[in-house]
């Protein structure tokens, strides 16, 4: 994502905009300058939004993080059939629950 931002000659802003590509932006700027309220002393800036490309170890973690949810609710799912009598097993699965959501 794109953010163009456009500025009087005084440098107060005149315009903010976003685009999805880099080519919307380019189009949609290339008409502005010709339409008859265009001031030629605007100036302008153009921000890329786009995230950063995540690193093999983030998407590593991230997946660990997904497989690990997956693991506790599993394990909730089978709770909800098991003896509930069984009072560590569940204190055991609550712990879990509870480092998978960050709390703890």
């Amino acid at each position: 994502m794109f953010k163009l931002t456009i500025f009087n000659p005084d440098l107060s802003v005149y315009w903010i905009e976003h685009f999805n590509t880099q080519a919307e932006l380019d189009k949609w700027f290339a008409e502005e300058q010709t339409r008859p309220y265009w001031n030629r002393k605007f100036t302008h800036q153009i921000e890329d939004l786009t995230p950063p490309e995540k690193t093999s170890e983030e998407k590593a973690q991230e997946e660990f993080q997904r497989v690990d949810r997956i693991n506790v609710m599993n394990e909730l799912k089978t709770l909800k059939v098991a003896d509930m009598n069984n009072i560590a097993e569940v204190k055991n699965v609550l712990i879990k629950v509870l480092k998978v959501i960050g709390i703890q």
